[in-house]
């Protein structure tokens, strides 16, 4: 089986290394959609995606004699593109410490609702409650029930307990 064709030929990058502009905007448009989604992958957001994407194509034309041709350039080109978005996601963590990592999360723990319910949780269960009793009853009591802690009671509520749930 032979490897597939290189899009990019040795003309255009040694029309690129020459700094022909009409060589770097053939390039840059065959490789640009490709690298963008590689930025993507691993930058935080579009718009640091957008200049890591920006970067690596500067490397690419200030560096493109360090190409060796040993393999085909978009693999090359890629691999610049995820180093460069490797470092912007760095630069990020560094201008933006305290992201939502596992460590990071433990914090915040205090600022999450107890699973206790309460005296408000309680009062809105007494007033649905009152509203389930006052509807006409359409199915037998027991299948009522079911049908209400199904519908609107989760597992651990106190509405649950009332409707023939488990608490």
């Amino acid at each position: 089986m032979t490897a597939p064709a290189s899009a990019i030929s040795d003309t255009l990058l040694a029309a690129c290394r020459r700094g022909e502009e009409s060589a770097q905007l053939r390039l840059y448009n065959l490789l640009a959609p490709q690298l963008m989604g590689v930025c993507l992958r691993y930058c935080p957001s579009q718009a640091e995606a957008e200049d890591a994407l920006q970067n690596t194509f500067v490397k690419l034309f200030t560096r493109l004699d360090q190409y060796r041709g040993e393999g085909p350039f978009e693999a090359w080109a890629r691999r610049v593109a995820v180093r460069t978005s490797l470092h912007a996601l760095e630069k990020h963590r560094v201008r933006h410490p305290g992201g939502y990592g596992p460590a990071d999360l433990d914090g915040h723990a205090a600022d999450l609702p107890s699973g206790e319910p309460s005296a408000l949780d309680e009062l809105a269960a007494a007033d649905l409650l009152n509203h389930l009793a006052a509807l006409p009853p359409r199915l037998p009591h027991r299948a009522q029930s079911i049908r209400y802690r199904r519908l609107l009671a989760p597992r651990n509520s106190p509405v649950a307990g009332h409707c023939g749930g488990h608490q």
